[in-house]
């Protein structure tokens, strides 16, 4: 397998301000069985400012994995055991998204294809230029922090759901699909003004003032609003 040449670490300049101190509550993980490689690596992306905790293998990984942390992987394509593919189908499967970036120094069009096919934020050929490495990282760390605020809204607009009453969490698919006041107290059999009520705590339980912002609020998470019958 390749090495990388030290000198390539070196060459960085050490990454100060806002960025760094963002970086240091989030975790990029680096998957190579070769002992140079992954060295060489750490130092590198360490001088940009980058957090790097090193595995030997993908079970080491996934040992350890906390899903509550900003991260991205750094996963060489080729190791024994667990390749990168086949731990990047692992996640798929169990419905873990980490955005990954594969490394190799043997790629063949056939893994470049299927890698980015299942989501990958890009292949790099050994030797890895720095400059490009670390720009991929720091796009896949954004990635991370957009799923993770996804997923925090997420739970947020479940809890808020949670709030509703049974009548109210009923109400809420109708007012998601549109309906009007009238329809809506036609199918509760219902008064206009009853409805009306009902309406008003549910966007108050929603925290939200029309229907317009209760639709905009969902879609904004691509929330399932079956799930709330």
């Amino acid at each position: 397998m390749a090495v990388y040449p030290p000198a390539l670490a070196f060459s960085l300049p050490l990454s100060t301000g806002s960025a760094t101190m963002q970086r240091s509550n989030e975790a990029v993980y680096l998957i190579d069985d070769d002992d140079a490689a992954r060295e060489s690596l750490k130092f590198l992306l360490e001088s940009k400012g980058f957090k790097i905790t090193c595995f030997k293998s993908p079970v080491h990984w996934l040992n350890t994995l906390d899903e509550s942390v900003v991260c991205c992987l750094l996963l060489d394509l080729r190791m024994p055991a667990i390749d990168g593919l086949e731990l990047q189908q692992m996640l798929i499967d169990r419905n873990m998204p980490t955005p990954i970036i594969f490394i190799s120094g043997d790629v063949d069009v056939s893994s470049a294809t299927r890698a980015l096919r299942n989501g990958a934020i890009d292949l790099l050929e050994k030797p890895v230029d720095g400059k490009v490495l670390a720009a991929r990282v720091e796009r896949a760390l954004d990635v991370s922090r957009r799923e993770h605020s996804a997923r925090a809204e997420k739970r947020r607009i479940q809890s808020l759901i949670s709030s509703l009453t049974d009548r109210e969490r009923e109400f809420l698919p109708l007012v998601f699909e549109g309906q009007s006041l009238k329809q809506i107290a036609r199918h509760f059999g219902v008064t206009v003004p009853t409805a009306s009520r009902h309406q008003s705590r549910t966007f108050e339980k929603m925290e939200v003032d029309s229907t317009a912002q209760l639709i905009r609020l969902l879609n904004s998470v691509n929330f399932d609003i079956s799930r709330v019958l």
